[in-house]
């Protein structure tokens, strides 16, 4: 049997990314993503917008560039493995959250004339 972990997302980036270096010397950004789906309301004929938030990390020069490059509200499309975050809040709670471990991120040129694929 081939398994197959792929998923590409757009949207907006929730936040400055944050860059770090693991013990091992790699670099490594973290940042946010708000992936909207609208929907029609028939009875109001308006677009419902749900978010989706998505957390995604990014390795090497590819997370220095991300972290030089885009900021909080830049419309990006990510490609990468599905992951599921899992922790505890303050109130003990069991938390989750999907996380994309990022292969490709691609600004979007209308929004960002600076931006450029990475």
């Amino acid at each position: 049997m081939i398994v197959c972990n792929e998923i590409t997302l757009t949207g907006n980036m929730g936040g400055d990314p944050k860059l770090e270096y693991v013990p091992s010397g790699s670099a490594m950004a973290k940042f946010s993503l708000a992936v909207n789906n609208g929907k029609k309301n028939r009875s109001t004929n308006a677009y419902d917008e749900d978010t989706i938030w998505v957390q995604v990390t990014c390795w090497e020069k590819m997370a220095e560039k991300v972290a030089e490059k885009y900021k909080k509200g830049t419309h990006v499309c990510i490609s990468g493995s599905l992951a599921q975050g899992e922790w505890t809040d303050k109130e003990g709670n069991k938390r989750n959250q999907p996380s994309v471990n990022a292969r490709r991120v691609t600004g979007d040129q209308r929004k960002e004339p600076s931006s450029t694929g990475l």
